[in-house]
């Protein structure tokens, strides 16, 4: 789904940046800093392995601190 959101936006002209993680599942929020072991345990099916759940994690917590840094930069007028 990011990859379609991503290909339609440059289609539309507008910068995105999607990360895409193949062998990981939807619970890639969080800091970055969180067990990955138990996504998929009981009724917590997320997909993904914990390796590559932990990976992105790593990544996106990171990348998204850096969006909302730009993003919502306050300028003094």
């Amino acid at each position: 789904m990011a990859q379609n959101i991503a290909e339609r936006r440059a289609a539309a002209g507008l910068e995105t940046v999607a990360l895409i993680f193949p062998e990981a599942g939807h619970a890639l929020s969080g800091n970055g800093w969180m067990p990955t072991t138990q996504y998929n345990v009981g009724l917590n099916k997320s997909g993904g392995t914990p390796q590559a759940n932990a990976a992105a994690q790593a990544r996106a917590f990171p990348e998204t601190i850096a969006f909302l840094k730009r993003t919502l930069r306050v300028t003094e007028e």
